[in-house]
């Protein structure tokens, strides 16, 4: 069960891929700061951020990197379904090199 009050690290994880999208871009940085500081790193927000590499701000192109870094060093074996530019499976960490550069 669980406490009153305690919001469960997977639910937390999805709100705040949830304000990863938001119109604010100070929003957006504090939201994926948040996953990179706060919780545990998941492959599942991956996807969300290295879409959010690409935003306009820079702020939040950073802490995109600090999200995906994460992940990919903590998931770096994990294997990526093939992407249309490759024709292969990649693992996060080479991917993650990838999207770094």
């Amino acid at each position: 069960l669980a406490q009153p009050g305690v919001v469960p690290p997977e639910e937390a994880a999805r709100v705040l891929v949830s304000f990863g999208r938001d119109p604010d871009n100070s929003v957006r940085a504090a939201a994926l700061g948040a996953l990179s500081k706060s919780l545990p790193a998941d492959v599942g927000m991956y996807k969300e951020a290295v879409a959010s590499l690409q935003d306009d701000y820079a702020s939040v192109r950073c802490a995109a990197l600090e999200l995906t870094v994460k992940i990919g060093s903590s998931f770096g074996e994990t294997l990526l379904p093939k992407a249309s530019s490759l024709a292969h499976d990649v693992r996060v960490c080479d991917d993650c090199f990838m999207q770094a550069c």
